[in-house]
């Protein structure tokens, strides 16, 4: 009973959970902003390999789709295909 009375015991309570709280409002955002961050950075790393690899091998190695376009590798142009009109068909 001395315990439920106590203001101090309440207070540290209340602390602990609003603590809770915030580590569990908070951490996806930051492990979403973390991981998007080393995505970029790996991303990033690949991209140089790749360079590394071109200025070896030469532009024999890239894909056509990359060839293509404005002749920068990884530079792909998305082609937008016309989709024909579906008949309507009026009902019976």
């Amino acid at each position: 009973m001395k315990v439920v009375t106590d203001v101090y015991a309440w207070l540290l309570m209340y602390g602990a959970a609003s603590m809770g709280w915030l580590l569990f409002l908070g951490l996806p955002g930051a492990v979403a902003m973390f991981r998007a961050l080393n995505a970029k950075r790996r991303i990033y790393v690949l991209r140089e390999k790749q360079k590394d690899l071109i200025n070896e091998w030469g532009d024999c190695i890239l894909p056509a789709s990359e060839t293509q376009g404005d002749g920068k590798p990884g530079a792909e142009k998305v082609q937008a295909t016309a989709s024909s009109p579906e008949k309507a068909q009026s009902p019976s």
